[in-house]
């Protein structure tokens, strides 16, 4: 076990438990921490006894690893307003994974096909400069992409509607033919909602009732 004892460590701004046979942990201990700037969790096979991550608001996190959990189901790390860079590999059983409100530049080409994702949130992302359009093979059920909103509040995302709203069109610049190709052949946005906006101001009030849901199996 991780011993509770190392939250006292009051002014850590790095941790790595790597390639340990440490069975759990009470997640409370990097809560406390206060300082933690980058915390790795990888390879760590024998981690039983942790399903889910919450690090919500964490006020000074800014790098995460989670490589090689094959029992996290769930990981959110929403308002953690300083995170910018995200690694999330090997977490087959992971259902479930928010990063609204932060400030992550990138997300990693993997995350999107994860086998077992069914919930993706992303929303006030304002900092999201590459999304992996060109590695996409599936979509998660709910898929959430609000580059416009502040990301505190749980809008409702439905399962039938993939959702974007994004303030610079070059997060599409990797929308590439097979990706097209993929939408054309109804494994991608079979419904979907898509705005570009040059202000996302505008986006902060609800836009008429969602406006009008686009649903079709064509993208131009």
């Amino acid at each position: 076990e991780l011993p509770p004892s190392i939250a006292l460590l009051s002014s850590l701004t790095t941790l790595e438990i790597i390639g340990t046979r440490i069975k759990s942990f009470p997640i409370e201990i990097v809560e406390q921490m206060r300082k933690l700037r980058s915390l790795q969790l990888i390879d760590n096979k024998l981690l039983v006894g942790l399903t889910e991550i919450k690090l919500d608001g964490h006020s000074t996190l800014n790098s995460f690893s989670l490589i090689g959990a094959p029992r996290i189901k769930c990981l959110s790390l929403r308002r953690c307003r300083k995170l910018e860079s995200v690694d999330v590999k090997d977490v087959d059983a992971l259902e479930e994974l928010d990063l609204s409100a932060t400030a992550i530049k990138e997300l990693p080409d993997n995350i999107t096909n994860l086998p077992q994702l069914r919930r993706l949130l992303l929303r006030g992302i304002p900092s999201l400069r590459r999304f992996p359009w060109h590695k996409l093979h599936r979509l998660p059920d709910v898929f959430c992409l609000d580059q416009c909103s502040n990301g505190t509040v749980n809008h409702h995302c439905s399962p039938q509607v993939a959702q974007v709203c994004i303030s610079d069109s070059r997060l599409f610049y990797s929308f590439n033919k097979s990706t097209n190709d993929l939408v054309r052949g109804g494994g991608l946005f079979k419904s979907f909602y898509v705005q570009v906006t040059s202000s996302c101001k505008a986006t902060a009030r609800k836009t008429q009732d969602e406006e009008e849901m686009v649903k079709t199996s064509k993208l131009h």
